[in-house]
């Protein structure tokens, strides 16, 4: 029997020196990241990197953590939106990166199969 009970495990961030924590996946913020997507080239880079953050962590950390608003410096703010989306992300990468090499390895195995079998063949004959 194969277990599939699934854990959760609380992520944070760690911001200047503060914590904020990361949300769970869910489908309120899947499709507000998907309507965020939809309108990326329509803003500018400040204001589309600033909203990942207000998804991610919620619009008082976002001016918490960049308080200058269109003043902030926009490497920083894309530093931080980027890495918020890894982290936000890294569980459900985890998971399709291992379930890739389940079957890579299943894969491994038939195509062993199918060697020795070629082999018998060979000596078959």
């Amino acid at each position: 029997m194969t277990d599939i009970t699934y854990f959760t495990v609380p992520v944070s961030v760690r911001i200047d020196g503060q914590d904020y924590p990361v949300p769970q996946r869910t489908e309120r913020l899947e499709q507000q990241l998907k309507a965020h997507d939809a309108r990326i080239k329509a803003v500018s880079q400040f204001q589309s990197d600033y909203d990942l953050v207000e998804i991610i962590l919620g619009k008082e950390a976002a001016k918490q953590i960049f308080p200058k608003g269109e003043d902030e410096n926009l490497d920083r703010l894309h530093y931080i939106a980027s890495r918020l989306m890894e982290v936000y992300y890294q569980e459900y990468r985890k998971m399709e990166e291992a379930s890739y090499k389940e079957s890579l390895n299943k894969l491994g195995e038939i195509s062993d199969k199918v060697g020795n079998i070629a082999k018998l063949e060979k000596l078959g004959k």
